[in-house]
């Protein structure tokens, strides 16, 4: 058993010491803790490593935790030997973050949350040397700065330098400023300032106030101080101190040109009218920028304004106008009757403009006549009047309508009215016509009053289809109709080969003359080639009997009525009526003749009158002789 103990023994000397009692070399930044001798230094006896022993050496991190401040000081993040594993190497990374790596850590768990911009920086990005507060105490702790990642603080300035250079030592900077951007700076209100903002100074960039300055460290704002009380430490003073140091006694801060303080009726120029409303700018123009107010000329309208009649009525304006409004005439001012053209009637409602158009000359040429300034109506239908066609002779000046034209008027013209013409309107005849310069352009329509025929048809279409020709000739439309009524004819029939009588005369004209076919309108009374026989008209009651007898019709009735016979039995025809045949009616010789009709009157049957039996027996029986 000894010889065994010693080869055990022999065995564990030819192996080096370090790895009897170490799992391996620890990282570089322990490596001056290798070796046994130092494994008490982290190792408690019977525990492994003890966070407490870490602390010994770890002393800044070890106040932290005792304040509370960090990661270490939550529960679950004192265990150093979760997150800091060694002996596995001096290459070792003694930190391990987890499989994401370092960039994925939360670093709400520190108690400090990233918001803003600062959510996208790398770790790096803050945790670096230069952020590190109180370097000197990190140096004593033999600190590796480019590994800690302690030292840093949540003030701003710590990281960032302060643009504002000490301007507002007594603010911090979340006051104004946020973590999403440095500008805008959306806390700052300026009304919590000594100068609040008002009027254009709201619209006015920073800049143009705070003024920008140059240090070593570069460019920034001047803030503070910043002189405001009086308006002329930032604006120039266009008045060159004549009015005062006092601004706002005048003018607003909404606009330069809103003067509510001032009072023009202080000055040796009360505005009045449309004066009131003019810019300043108008009156006191600039002269290399600034405006006028000084050894301004205004005695005389014309030193602002140019004299549209061109000094032909004077330099006094106010005799005829007010400031209220220049193209209004001020009333009992001016008298347009003082003038070679008084105005009356319609003229007298004219405005200045619709005579005297603008640019023109305030004296009309040729005022005296109405065709200067107004167009022909008529376009020259009574210039061969006496008078010309002078406007005056039918119209007055209060109105073009009515007409002075009166029906006496009417009566001494080429076409006096006559009958129902008296009646008609006057637009009835001279309706709107379409005139066609001689010259040629461009067709105007007009009332026509003057016409070359005075005829009928110059109005009347012919309702006769050009049957009445023949007769127009000699007396026109009069030779049959008369102004009393188109349908009240004058016709003297007996001057045609048929002359009306007896029961012709009161028949209507379209009771012979036929009308032509068409519409209603289009219908018309033909007079010509009327037939005048009997039969042209009448329908024959005698089946033909009388075909052959001379004298037609006429030889046995007449036109006083179809019962009315001419016929004399005894002269007439070659039975000769005497005795008691002399008194018998016709109807007991002339019987119907069975089967037959009349043309005339379909239900009666056709007389026989020829040939007719003259026996005594054809008529009488035996008994009877």
């Amino acid at each position: 058993m000894a010889l065994a103990a010693l080869a055990a023994l022999g065995t564990c000397l030819t192996t080096p010491a370090e790895a009897q009692i170490s799992p391996g070399p620890l990282a570089s930044v322990h490596a001056d803790l290798d070796g046994s001798r130092d494994c008490l230094t982290c190792h408690a006896k019977g525990q492994g490593v003890d966070p407490n022993l870490c602390l010994s050496c770890h002393e800044i991190l070890g106040q932290r935790i005792e304040a509370g401040h960090g990661l270490h000081s939550k529960a679950g993040y004192q265990d150093c030997r979760i997150c800091h594993i060694d002996h596995h190497g001096r290459d070792y990374e003694l930190v391990w973050w987890g499989d994401a790596g370092m960039d994925a850590f939360d670093h709400r768990l520190t108690g400090e949350t990233l918001t803003g911009a600062h959510k996208d920086l790398a770790c790096r990005d803050c945790h670096k040397a230069d952020f590190i507060e109180a370097q000197d105490r990190f140096r004593q702790a033999d600190k590796d700065f480019s590994r800690t990642l302690l030292g840093l603080s949540p003030d701003c300035a710590s990281c960032h330098h302060d643009q504002h250079r000490g301007q507002f030592e007594a603010s911090t900077c979340t006051e104004c400023h946020t973590t999403e951007a440095w500008k805008p700076a959306t806390g700052f209100d300026h009304s919590q300032t000594s100068f609040a903002l008002t009027g254009a100074h709201e619209r006015t960039s920073c800049t143009e106030c705070h003024q920008e300055e140059t240090d070593d460290r570069g460019a920034f704002e001047r803030f503070t101080p910043v002189p405001h009380q009086q308006c002329g430490a930032c604006h120039r003073d266009p008045h060159e101190g004549a009015l005062g140091a006092d601004c706002q006694s005048c003018h607003a801060t909404e606009s330069w040109f809103a003067t509510p303080g001032f009072d023009h009726a202080k000055t040796r120029y009360p505005l009045t009218g449309r004066h009131r409303r003019v810019a300043c700018r108008d009156c006191h123009r600039p002269d290399a920028g600034d405006l006028q107010f000084q050894d301004l000329a205004f005695a005389e309208c014309s030193d602002c304004h140019s004299d549209p009649h061109e000094a032909r009525l004077g330099p006094e304006c106010s005799s005829c106008h007010s400031t209220a409004d220049w193209s209004g005439i001020v009333e009992g001012r001016f008298d347009h009757a003082g003038t070679r053209f008084a105005l009356e009637g319609a003229h007298a409602r004219v405005e200045c403009a619709g005579c005297h158009a603008e640019g023109e000359p305030l004296r009309i040429a040729g005022f005296e006549a109405c065709a200067t300034c107004h167009a022909d109506e008529h376009l020259g239908q009574f210039a061969r009047r006496e008078d010309e066609g002078a406007c005056e002779s039918c119209h007055s000046l209060e109105s073009f309508k009515p007409t002075l034209f009166t029906e006496e008027d009417h009566q001494a013209s080429r076409y006096p009215l006559e009958g129902l013409h008296r009646g008609v309107a006057c637009t009835e005849c001279h309706a709107k016509t379409t005139f066609r310069p001689r010259a040629g352009g461009q067709a105007v329509q007009a009332a026509k009053f003057r016409y070359e025929s005075l005829q009928c048809t110059e109005c009347h279409e012919d309702p006769h289809a050009g049957t009445t020709d023949p007769w127009l000739a000699d007396g026109g439309c009069q030779t049959c109709h008369s102004d009393a009524g188109w349908k009240v004819p004058v016709f003297d029939h007996s001057t045609t080969p048929f002359a009306l009588a007896g029961a012709h005369a009161p028949l209507e004209c379209t009771a012979c003359h036929g009308v032509q076919p068409g519409a209603e309108d289009e219908r018309r009374l033909l007079l010509t080639d009327t037939p005048t026989e009997c039969a042209d008209c009448h329908q024959e009651p005698h089946g033909g009997q009388f075909a052959t007898r001379q004298g037609g019709c006429a030889s046995c009735h007449t036109d006083i009525a179809w019962a009315n016979l001419l016929f004399d039995h005894n002269r007439d025809s070659t039975y000769l009526l005497d005795g008691a045949h002399a008194l018998a009616p016709c109807t007991s010789c002339h019987l119907p003749v069975p089967g037959t009709q009349q043309e005339l009157d379909p239900t009666r049957p056709v007389v026989r009158y020829v040939p007719l039996a003259a026996g005594c027996e054809d008529c009488h029986t035996e008994s009877q002789r």
